[in-house]
């Protein structure tokens, strides 16, 4: 993710999408990514999209810790007994 908040984010696609819908073969394939997107039932809420750029926020201010996946898979392995 970026600094910008979603609206500024929202602003920017939308400039770009005007730029794109310009050419046929362009929006052809925009078609086709939004029809599986729409499809798509898992699609994240606003509220959700709002908490993961909270997270990502508190993330980048060193507020919380990642993990590695190899930290992510051993830890699930201790869990689990395996």
């Amino acid at each position: 993710m970026n600094n910008m908040s979603v609206q500024e984010r929202r602003d920017k696609l939308a400039e770009q999408f005007q730029l794109m819908i310009q050419d046929e073969q362009k929006i052809n394939q925009l078609e086709a990514m939004f029809s599986g997107m729409l499809d798509n039932s898992s699609a994240l809420s606003e509220e959700q999209w709002l908490e993961v750029e909270k997270r990502d926020a508190d993330f980048k201010a060193g507020k919380t810790k990642g993990y590695t996946w190899e930290e992510v898979k051993q830890e699930a392995r201790l869990r689990n007994g395996v």
